[in-house]
């Protein structure tokens, strides 16, 4: 929601992320403090091309869910407390890898880093038969899908495990998609996209 003064706009989004959209991008910035709607102070990671002005803002909250950050799949989601900022803050935000296993080597994000942010807001994914290539090549321990999938590795599989909103969905073998019963509705949606899934009962393994 724009605020329509400069209280409004401190008290609401004062400390927060929001974003300036430019080329086709959301650009994380940091609203500092601001006195009137035309006079603010913003923290940014150096690469706008010119400072901002009010109508640059986009104040919509981004969509959470799995982003790509240092070759791995991790998926962000915020606390349901009650808050009365509007904007992004970073500490509100856990983190969950995509990976069940050996995570020695796993580079953990920082929640407030400008690194963290920017896969926040421009998250990038890889199709689902792309995604399961790349970890049977060993190229990737997890891929992001979309927002609420990943493909990963689980130290109880020898076959690329699939991860529905941090739950592990089920798995991919000789090409088709094993949902386990409780989660079938995954299995719809695949297919719906057109991979070839099936439901299997929840006891079974790979």
């Amino acid at each position: 929601m724009m605020p329509e003064n400069g209280r409004e706009f401190n008290y609401r989004y004062g400390g927060t992320y929001i974003s300036v959209d430019r080329d086709g991008r959301r650009n994380p910035v940091r609203l500092l403090e601001a006195s009137s709607l035309d006079r603010f102070e913003i923290a940014t990671d150096g690469t706008l091309d010119r400072e901002p002005r009010f109508g640059d803002f986009n104040f919509d909250y981004p969509q959470l869910g799995y982003i790509d950050i240092y070759d791995n799949a991790w998926y962000v989601s915020r606390a349901t407390s009650r808050e009365y900022k509007r904007g992004l803050i970073p500490h509100r935000l856990s983190f969950a890898l995509a990976l069940v296993g050996n995570t020695r080597r796993v580079r953990t994000p920082a929640t407030d880093s400008w690194d963290t942010l920017r896969a926040i807001y421009n998250p990038k994914y890889v199709p689902f038969d792309e995604a399961v290539a790349m970890v049977l090549r060993g190229e990737r321990p997890s891929v992001p899908v979309n927002k609420e999938m990943a493909i990963g590795i689980h130290h109880d599989f020898t076959a690329p495990v699939i991860f529905y909103e941090n739950q592990l969905a089920g798995w991919v073998e000789d090409g088709v998609a094993k949902i386990a019963e409780p989660m079938d509705f995954v299995s719809y949606d695949l297919v719906v996209n057109g991979i070839e899934s099936e439901v299997v009962d929840a006891n079974s393994t790979e």
